[in-house]
């Protein structure tokens, strides 16, 4: 799949508000995405080159509450400048390698889940910066889980979360110059 989304609205269905399956190369552009039945969007067995920006992703996960609002899987992509608040899960869910998460906003999201965080995920050689991440409940803002390697945190702002950042069975991580 090669595909752009741009300046679009995707509310109340039932599923997955939109829905990636071993993309390359798609941007999703501008996009409001709320009030779904389980993510607001999903980019699942990617390829590479995806871009996800300027989009608020909230409201997702009403029939599974296990669902973050925004789920990247897939390697080398640029998710920056998003809002992504009130869920019952965790709010981006990441298995990557070469990407860049920068300048999103995290908020209100890990409600009813309680195995993730703000910002979830096992990345390699990938970078997280200048995200604000707040109000997390149950679990950290910034959460880098089994098998994260070689990555770097930097210039994110973490606040009023019962703990700011958890590393589990992760190696080789460079965390520098953030507040919490």
């Amino acid at each position: 799949v090669r595909a752009t989304v741009r300046n679009c609205e995707v509310r109340d269905c039932a599923g997955i508000g939109m829905h990636f399956l071993k993309s390359r190369d798609c941007r999703v552009e501008n996009v409001r995405v709320h009030d779904v039945g389980g993510m607001c969007v999903d980019f699942r067995d990617g390829e590479s080159g995806a871009v996800v920006t300027g989009c608020e992703l909230y409201e997702g996960g009403a029939f599974n509450s296990a669902d973050p609002l925004l789920h990247l899987q897939l390697q080398k992509f640029v998710c920056t400048g998003n809002v992504l608040h009130d869920g019952p899960g965790c709010g981006a869910t990441v298995w990557t390698s070469g990407s860049d998460f920068a300048s999103n906003e995290i908020y209100r999201v890990m409600k009813t889940q309680r195995d993730g965080g703000g910002l979830y995920g096992a990345s390699f050689e990938s970078v997280f910066h200048d995200n604000y991440v707040h109000d997390i409940t149950g679990w950290p803002g910034l959460y880098q889980d089994e098998g994260a390697m070689h990555i770097s945190l930097y210039g994110n702002r973490v606040e009023n979360c019962p703990w700011p950042i958890h590393f589990h069975s992760t190696q080789f991580v460079t965390v520098t110059n953030n507040v919490m």
